[in-house]
């Protein structure tokens, strides 16, 4: 007699594409999770390299090998898995990175003690091509309310570090419109009716490459990111022009708009933001308090530009703009971001120091 194996509580999925140089250090670190419960879908999107050879070697019945006929991008290979996943939480991981052993653990431990949260993420560090350590830690909101206002310029996820309902998954779904840039578009819908946060701690480690998307594609990235900007903008109710998309693009990231700040763009941002407080005030589309801070945040940059831009000038305008009144809370926030405070699931169970 048969037995039928019961479902999992979590599918991994791991889309992939020509990757096999970086895929056993990916499969083997989900096989050393000290959480059991799980089965692995590795989805190649049409690989041309051995990466189906890769995997045939793994032995263990939870393991399972999907291969797309025709290449349908990282968003179709995500969906293949969403459609394929037998768990009730779907764990996303690229290819080319690797969990930490209580990744699983750890978030299946906070979806279970918060069951208004669609997704949990997790903060990141970083290797290089050889899998060798890079300093420093990529950080992501711990609370729903700031994950939710900094959607407005950027993912508030670590993609590969996030665990979701795949239920609400299946629901909303990767739009395979956005060859780039998916996961970022799926969140700013998901968030408007659900939760989203990521645990203050690294459980995953990303890989830094040649071949890495935002690397290879960055035009392609923008547009993508331009077209998520005007969907949440159309939300507010705020009318803008194709120049405001891209200073909106540029306004949180100084470093990509270069250490020039003109007396118009220091006009146009102080107009912008305020623009947006008061769109948000008016449709409520996310937490206010939060929002504010994320605009307070925006306005510290063009403080930064100012700075570099030695003009006394500009630091003087700065320093009378309207936005002033969002930076205190900002940079509170940004403060309380950069700890790692002990929590009830076990957030601090290894030190990420030795991870």
């Amino acid at each position: 007699m048969t037995t039928v194996r019961s479902a999992p509580r979590v599918s991994v999925v791991i889309p992939t594409y020509n990757s096999a140089r970086y895929l056993d250090d990916a499969i083997q670190s989900v096989l050393a999770q000290d959480y059991a419960d799980f089965e692995l879908l590795v989805v190649d999107d049409a690989s041309t390299d051995d990466t189906a050879d890769h995997v045939a070697r793994y032995r263990d019945p939870r393991v399972r090998y999907l291969r797309n006929d025709t290449q349908r991008g990282i968003a179709g290979a995500r969906n293949r898995g969403i459609d394929v996943a037998r768990g009730e939480f779907i764990a996303s991981l690229d290819g080319d990175d690797r969990a930490y052993p209580s990744r699983l653990s750890c978030q299946v431990a906070f979806l279970d003690a918060h069951p208004d949260h669609a997704a949990v993420g997790s903060w990141a560090r970083w290797m290089d091509a050889e899998g060798r350590a890079r300093p420093g830690v990529t950080r992501r909101p711990t609370d729903w309310r700031d994950a939710s206002a900094q959607l407005i310029y950027k993912s508030s996820l670590q993609q590969p570090s996030v665990t979701a309902r795949a239920a609400i998954l299946a629901e909303y779904r990767y739009d395979e419109s956005f060859r780039l840039s998916s996961d970022y578009e799926l969140w700013t819908r998901i968030a408007t009716h659900h939760r989203l946060a990521s645990q203050p701690r690294a459980l995953v480690r990303c890989r830094r490459h040649t071949r890495s998307t935002t690397r290879s594609q960055h035009d392609g990235v923008i547009a993508c990111q331009r077209r998520i900007f005007a969907r949440q903008l159309d939300r507010l109710g705020l009318r803008y022009r194709d120049e405001d998309l891209e200073g909106h693009r540029l306004l949180w990231r100084p470093g990509k708009r270069g250490d020039e700040l003109s007396r118009d763009t220091l006009a146009w941002a102080e107009d912008w933001l305020m623009r947006l407080a008061a769109a948000n005030a008016r449709e409520r589309c996310y937490p206010d308090a939060a929002f504010r801070a994320v605009l307070g945040w925006g306005w510290c940059q063009i403080g930064f530009s100012a700075l570099r831009s030695r003009s006394p000038r500009a630091v003087a305008r700065w320093s009378r703009g309207a936005p002033m009144r969002f930076v205190a809370s900002a940079l509170q926030r940004r403060v309380l971001k950069r700890g790692e405070p002990r929590g009830p699931l076990g957030y601090r169970r290894h030190s990420t120091g030795s991870q």
